[in-house]
């Protein structure tokens, strides 16, 4: 995000420099014409790998140039651990590019060249972590495209991660879903070639491998289940299962206390259901107690469940009361305040015809599956449809460090309220970044307003060079950004994708220190942990935030 107008310099690869980034070195060169370089993002001192593409090279082909456009900014949300994460997509001087983690490890054309055919087993395991990758762009609405053995990357520690993501128009630009799942299928033919195999085996190889895409599988999700199904066990190696706490409000909070923390069991193994879902509500017959519950589409099966592990007894808990079930339609406001209690979530809940509607965005893929969980657990006999957006998991620490001021103004009648002036679709490249902040009433506030981007920068609008008096009386609606006012005005630019704005209201200003403009978020996330830490024993004192996810795009 530009701060101030100016001209942009029109740096290029060639020179070692690209926008921000320095020290461009050529690493390779995927099909289609984009190119490889390793680089540095001086500001956050982020190694990243630069996928390039000149737009010359786009010349007389539009339809493959807005496709390029499209998939880069769905490429840059995506967020899975098999997936090389991208963290900026943009264009400068002439020069299309994508910013993504640099590859650890060998690729998988590196471990065939030395090692195959690879084991049964670990080519079970590495072609259901690349399933798991490209199953997980589809339900984005993402083709890969340009599967091949160099864009895996295969850890020390035997982590697969897939690259390349967003570069199908250039070398793939009518790839379909059907075209990776037969360059999957051919990877895995590769990996086991001069094996003996099991009939079920040799079965799933040549449904993979089908000629004809309507005899191949339907989705990569049930590939994937087909071959754990079929294929010998994965090697042991580190387990995947996470826990995820979810603390629930109120009297849903008490009736847990007894248990101590709620706890979601996070398995790998089911798929999950399309980012759009709709639910319908569970069977009276359904079991009480916070059990974990899946959502269900019309179109997915719910796969058999896992039997209990055994307990020993000298590890049994207490015996615990079995909590009442929740009532059969809590009122869309208890749905919204339980889910706010998912920290790294700006959930939002509404009603229409009959039906919840939860949306909003979760940063990271982890709190988007906790808000998922917890709705299905609390919605009762709500049918309803959730569609979350998922912004980077790092700015969850914001929202963290943020928490207690953001519970705060929740409890508000008239609460402490950030809009943006322009609301329709995301914010392109060169737009004007214009908010509006309204105070509660009561007494006058200070506010910090701040804005996290999708690369780890933290760019502060107040205070700011132009307008350093943050102190706004009561029941007041302070804009920001608009440029016939005379202060500070800023426009977007890279790196695009989900960002986040937060607020900050105090009755003294919070003691940051003196803040450059822009700087690395974790830096000042260290300094407002212990502003806010102070603020604490002011007498009187109490902090409020607002903050709400924004989507930007070139």
């Amino acid at each position: 995000m530009d701060s101030r107008p100016s001209s942009r310099r029109t740096s290029s690869p060639g020179r070692h420099r690209l926008g921000k980034y320095e020290g461009l070195e050529e690493i390779g060169r995927p099909p289609g014409g984009a190119t490889l370089y390793s680089a540095a993002d001086p500001a956050t001192g982020r190694a990243v790998t630069l996928a390039c593409v000149a737009l010359s090279a786009f010349a007389g082909r539009d339809a493959d140039l807005d496709r390029f456009r499209r998939d880069a900014r769905v490429a840059s949300r995506l967020i899975h651990p098999a997936i090389l994460r991208i963290h900026a997509s943009g264009e400068h001087g002439g020069t299309a590019f994508l910013a993504c983690d640099p590859a650890a490890g060998r690729t998988l054309a590196q471990l065939l060249a030395e090692q195959a055919p690879l084991a049964a087993g670990e080519a079970v395991a590495i072609t259901a972590a690349i399933l798991e990758a490209v199953d997980h762009a589809h339900r984005a609405g993402l083709v890969h495209g340009l599967i091949a053995p160099e864009a895996v990357w295969i850890g020390e520690d035997r982590t697969v991660r897939v690259g390349w993501f967003g570069l199908a128009a250039l070398a793939a630009p009518r790839a379909t879903v059907g075209d990776d799942l037969k360059a999957v299928g051919g990877l895995l033919d590769r990996m086991l070639a001069g094996r003996s195999l099991t009939v079920e085996l040799t079965g799933i190889l040549a449904q993979a491998t089908a000629p004809r895409p309507e005899d191949r599988f339907a989705s990569a999700a049930a590939f994937r289940s087909a071959l754990l199904d079929a294929g010998p066990s994965p090697p042991a190696g580190p387990k995947t299962r996470r826990r995820l706490p979810v603390l629930l409000p109120g009297a849903a909070l008490a009736l847990l206390v007894a248990a101590g923390l709620l706890i979601l069991d996070r398995r790998p193994a089911p798929p999950s259901p399309p980012a759009a879902a709709v639910v319908e509500p569970r069977p009276a017959s359904a079991p009480p107690g916070p059990q974990p519950a899946e959502l269900q589409s019309p179109a997915a099966e719910s796969p058999p469940p896992s039997p209990p592990a055994p307990v020993q007894p000298a590890e049994a808990p207490a015996a615990v009361p079995v909590p009442p079930p929740l009532p059969a339609r809590p009122s869309p406001e208890a749905v919204r305040n339980a889910l706010r209690d998912v920290t790294c979530a700006l959930p939002t809940v509404g009603e229409h015809d009959g039906r919840l509607l939860i949306g909003g965005t979760a940063a990271g893929e982890a709190a988007r599956r906790a808000v998922q969980d917890l709705t299905a657990r609390l919605a009762g006999g709500w049918p309803y449809g959730i569609e979350i957006a998922t912004a980077p998991a790092e700015l969850c620490d914001p929202l963290t460090v943020a928490a207690a001021p953001l519970a705060a103004n929740a409890a508000l009648d008239r609460p402490l309220a950030l809009r943006l002036v322009t609301e329709a679709g995301p914010l392109r490249a060169d737009e004007s970044l214009v908010l509006e902040v309204e105070t509660p009433p009561g007494r006058p506030l200070h506010l910090q307003v701040d804005y996290f981007t999708a690369d780890g920068t933290v760019v502060h609008l107040l205070p700011n060079p132009s307008e350093t008096g943050s102190l706004t009386e009561p029941a007041a609606t302070r804009r920001l950004g608009e440029r016939s006012a005379g202060g500070r005005f800023w426009t977007i630019g890279p790196p695009f994708g989900q960002e986040l704005l937060l607020v900050l209201a105090s009755p003294a200003p919070l003691s940051v220190g003196g803040r450059p403009e822009a700087e690395p978020a974790s830096a000042y996330l260290a300094a407002l942990r212990r502003a806010l830490r102070e603020s604490g024993s002011v007498e009187g004192g109490h902090v409020l935030a607002a903050a709400r996810f924004i989507a930007t795009a070139p």
